[in-house]
């Protein structure tokens, strides 16, 4: 318990010590972090304070190979005209593991106008292709081995679901997994 507080001595002389605790910082940190998250995740407000214009990844039109021999190459424009949910992934990372395991009931909940597309980051495909087989995803999903398409999207993690109207304009993303819950409103926007 000595490390939940900061002792230090007024500079007035008068010889009083001050308590400050340190975990009511630290918590009001982590409870705007929360709030941000959950405005992020959850597309609050009228545009989504985390996801305000212009905030938004860009991602250009890419060719990426298919992690799954034999399969067409994953691209944006092969879905011209469609809403298309983005969804940036590596089977290395936790978070990720976690979404994918939601990804089957976001996939069947979507409107059947809208794409899925994931995209494996700076990951082996034969490791993709097992972590997607065990939770019977069927998807298309481009291998990013060199990272190239996410680092020129400017993402800040994985993983990071972006959400395309059917002119492939961003119009919302969440960081970090996606559940239904969260995907719900992205996908009645772009339904």
């Amino acid at each position: 318990m000595a490390g939940d507080y900061l002792t230090y001595r007024m500079a007035s002389g008068r010889g009083r010590t001050r308590v400050l605790r340190v975990g009511v910082a630290a918590g009001l940190v982590a409870a705007a972090a929360a709030a941000w998250v959950a405005v992020a995740t959850t597309g609050g407000g009228a545009s989504g304070a985390a996801v305000a214009a212009g905030s938004l990844p860009r991602v250009s039109d890419f060719s990426l190979a298919s992690v799954r021999p034999g399969q067409p190459s994953v691209s944006l424009s092969a879905e011209a005209g469609r809403p298309v949910v983005l969804s940036f992934f590596a089977s290395w990372c936790d978070g990720c593991q976690a979404e994918l395991k939601a990804m089957r009931q976001v996939v069947a909940t979507a409107p059947k106008n809208v794409a899925v597309i994931g995209v494996d980051v700076n990951d082996s495909s034969a490791a993709a292709r097992s972590l997607l087989a065990a939770d019977h995803l069927t998807y298309p999903v481009g291998a990013d081995t060199a990272g190239n398409v996410a680092s020129s999207a400017g993402l800040v993690g994985l993983p990071t679901t972006l959400f395309f109207n059917a002119s492939h304009k961003a119009i919302g993303q969440v960081v970090g997994p996606l559940t239904p819950a969260a995907a719900a409103p992205w996908l009645r926007r772009i339904g």
